[in-house]
C-alpha cells in the first residue's frame, strides 16, 4: 500500500517510524500519550488525522475502504513485528 514509501528512513516524505513502534508509547499532536497498540494502528490507518503524530504533518491518507479485514489484519501483524519500514 506504498507505507515505506513515507515511514522508511530516507523517504522524501518524513513520517513515523514503524520498526518497534508496537506497545510503545506515542506523543500526539493533541498533547495526549498512547501506547501502540492494534486499536491504536488500526485507528491510524482508518483515520490517521484522529491520532495524528506530535511533530508531523497530517498528511497521512485515510486507507478506509481501501483495504480487506485480512489485508489490515496483515499490516498490524508485519508492524507488530517490529520489522516494518
Amino acid at each position: 500500500s506504498g507505507c515505506s514509501g513515507c515511514h522508511e528512513p530516507g523517504s522524501s516524505i518524513h513520517a513515523p517510524d514503524l520498526n518497534r513502534l508496537y506497545g510503545q508509547p506515542v506523543h500526539l499532536a493533541d498533547g495526549s500519550t498512547v501506547i501502540a497498540d492494534d486499536n491504536y494502528l488500526l485507528d491510524c490507518i482508518l483515520e490517521p488525522a484522529s491520532r495524528r503524530v506530535l511533530g508531523y504533518p497530517p498528511v497521512m491518507p485515510s486507507f478506509k475502504g481501501q483495504l480487506t479485514q485480512d489485508e489490515l489484519d496483515a499490516l498490524i501483524t508485519f508492524i507488530k513485528s517490529g520489522q516494518a519500514p
